[in-house]
């Protein structure tokens, strides 16, 4: 019947036969059909990839009670044994960060070394003032190297050393702000508390002066944030194009989380020439 009307389903079926004499268009348009639906799925499947990755990781928090920080205190009275083991199980490891120039694996990093290095490396540090100590330090490391020579960052094992340094010094800051917690939790404790007024009132004794002591000014934590100078020289080497995302995390898109304010500094220049 000429007024017929016809299905979806017929119409594709007369579009797939009405060629010039070619019985296989019909597999052509299935098999093209097909390929289509398949790039669809795996684009689907990436995106579904991408968006499920975090865009930053954090480094593993650490945490020391109130017996690990007493052995770490004693370990010097121990007898070897359980001094090396208490060393083994509590010592913060600086050495991919505060590097020897010696045991450096490039003539570079070896003249970098010398010139940043403070004059006594303690690469490795048990919890407390020491370890609080020698984070300064390798901050201060960090930010000399930065500045030390900078277009050698546009060799790849330059950057990599770099970024070696950078997420060393972050797991090292996760054991500062526990030492640190630990401290804040103790000047909490009332019997503390108690102990440093008896302290305070001993020394107005022994001074003579009959007067009230003046409290000791709030003690300043240094993990709760990175070095605003280290932050701003990492941001120098990205805003140059000397360092970039990609050369963190995966394909720059997981990135460590301290580092993501400089990390996404916006690049106004291609000193490597890209």
């Amino acid at each position: 019947m000429a007024g017929k009307k016809q299905s979806l389903r017929e119409l594709y079926e007369e579009s797939r036969y009405e060629t010039d004499g070619d019985e296989t268009a019909g597999v052509h348009v299935d098999r093209n059909v097909h390929r289509i639906i398949v790039t669809l799925v795996a684009l689907a499947a990436t995106l579904a990839i991408y968006a499920s990755m975090p865009l930053t990781h954090a480094g593993a928090k650490v945490r020391y009670n109130g017996m690990q920080m007493a052995d770490a205190a004693m370990h010097k009275h121990m007898i070897r044994e359980v001094r090396d083991n208490t060393v083994t199980t509590l010592a913060m490891d600086f050495t991919r960060i505060v590097t020897p120039a010696e045991q450096e694996t490039s003539e570079i990093m070896r003249y970098v070394a010398k010139e940043c290095l403070p004059e006594t490396v303690a690469p490795y540090v048990m919890p407390g003032w020491t370890a609080i100590r020698v984070y300064g330090e390798a901050t201060d490391y960090l930010v000399c190297v930065m500045k030390t020579q900078p277009h050698r960052f546009c060799h790849p094992a330059e950057r990599a050393r770099l970024v070696e340094q950078l997420l060393a010094y972050r797991d090292r800051r996760q054991n500062i702000i526990a030492i640190e917690g630990r401290r804040k939790a103790m000047l909490k404790n009332p019997r503390i508390q108690q102990q440093l007024a008896i302290m305070r009132s001993l020394q107005v004794i022994g001074d003579g002066s009959g007067t009230s002591a003046t409290p000791p000014p709030e003690p300043v934590f240094v993990g709760d944030v990175i070095d605003p100078k280290l932050m701003d020289g990492l941001a120098h080497l990205v805003r140059n194009g000397l360092v970039s995302r990609a050369d963190f995390g995966y394909m720059g898109l997981y990135l460590p989380e301290e580092y993501v304010s400089a990390l996404m500094t916006e690049k106004t220049a291609a000193t490597c020439g890209y």
